[in-house]
């Protein structure tokens, strides 16, 4: 399955703030509502439920994020969606490319393994 997200996407790690009633952070305002938006492109291209197999994810950005906190980002916001738990995923490529004055885009693939990922 291939889905493309437009535009900015938010840093889970960066985007963290602190609770009054104690020492708990919480994901911001402006990362919900990107994770309720990717969710939403996920849902129209997965259209099944979450896969109990291992999953390879692949991506593509011409964002300049750091590569980890994207990763991160797009591992939670499939979760629950694509497969049940991000522990699934055993494989993982992410790519970044020259911005060139084209719109911030990700295009991301998912392929679902066989139940043993070292065939």
């Amino acid at each position: 399955m291939k889905f493309t997200l437009d535009g900015r996407i938010m840093s889970k790690k960066n985007n963290m703030v602190k609770t009054q009633h104690g020492p708990w952070f919480v994901p911001s305002h402006e990362y919900c509502d990107w994770e309720r938006d990717a969710r939403w492109v996920v849902k129209m291209a997965w259209r099944r439920s979450p896969t109990e197999k291992p999953v390879k994810i692949t991506f593509v950005t011409n964002l300049r994020n750091d590569i980890d906190g994207l990763q991160t980002s797009l591992l939670d916001m499939m979760e629950g969606l694509v497969y049940r738990n991000d522990n699934q995923v055993v494989r993982i490529d992410g790519t970044k490319i020259p911005k060139a004055g084209k719109p911030y885009k990700t295009e991301i693939e998912v392929e679902v393994m066989s139940d043993n990922p070292n065939r």
